[in-house]
């Protein structure tokens, strides 16, 4: 796999949406956001079974376009949507780690998900 520097995942983001854009304009687009979410499924079966990590990896960027897909014929901005999940995962996860006298390392996996249960009930 290729390594790409910080930042290059928004423009990646960016053009799939401008592509999908450029591709409905001229009538080449799933006929409803129902027939865009049954291609999602279809890519998220496709990373589980992957054989290899360059398989995995193709996978898992067919996914990533078609959930963009998805949003766009949903009405969704995929940035804003990953913005909103990134600041909620980081704010579950600081509650997580000041509930733990002991720090992360010796909390089990119980502990850690009832304090994300918690966490996740006051958002």
């Amino acid at each position: 796999a290729d390594e790409h520097p910080a930042g290059t995942g928004k423009r990646a983001r960016l053009r799939a949406e401008r592509v999908q854009e450029k591709a409905a304009a001229v009538g080449c687009d799933f006929p409803t956001a129902d027939d865009a979410w049954e291609k999602v499924k279809e890519e998220a079966d496709e990373v589980r079974d992957a054989a290899s990590a360059d398989a995995l990896e193709d996978e898992i960027g067919d996914l990533l376009f078609a959930v963009v897909n998805y949003a766009r014929l949903r009405g969704v901005v995929p940035e804003n949507a990953l913005r909103r999940t990134v600041g909620k995962f980081s704010r579950r996860f600081k509650a997580v780690e000041a509930g733990l006298a002991d720090g992360l390392a010796s909390a089990s996996l119980e502990e850690m998900d009832a304090l994300w249960e918690a966490a996740k009930a006051s958002d």
